[in-house]
């Protein structure tokens, strides 16, 4: 387990490394990258996962490692999906809530984590470890 005070720490050194970087476009891809960086053996996660909703399905656009455990698209409706947008995170630890598209490999967790973000109006994205 992280110690918090440690936790704080490297989330505001991530932070200034990401605020420091010009703004090309590539904002929530740094973040998600920084993330796994940073934070992924602590947190026990990486193949970190991005998608953006467009028009009532979220499709994958950027990966940090192996894209094999989770689908290229997932619906909005789907009731993992309404989970994470409804609490704005949520950690799939049990057989029972972890969804039918979630495939880990050996080697991978047999949990996830994932949570929303809320860009401009009408941009929707959500983060899977």
């Amino acid at each position: 387990m992280i110690d918090p005070k440690q936790f704080y720490r490297k989330m505001d050194c991530m932070l200034a490394r990401i605020a420091g970087e010009s703004q090309d476009g590539r904002f929530l891809h740094r973040i998600l990258e920084e993330l796994v960086v940073s934070f992924g053996t602590e947190l026990k996660f990486r193949n970190g996962h991005m998608y953006r909703e467009l028009f009532g399905v979220f499709e994958l656009l950027h990966t940090t490692g192996k894209a094999d455990a989770f689908p290229a698209r997932l619906s909005a409706n789907d009731t993992a999906v309404q989970q994470i947008l409804e609490h704005g995170g949520f950690v799939f630890e049990t057989s029972s809530e972890r969804p039918r598209w979630f495939h880990p490999a050996i080697e991978d967790a047999p949990e996830f984590v994932a949570f929303r973000i809320d860009g401009q109006p009408g941009h929707r994205y959500l983060f899977l470890f």
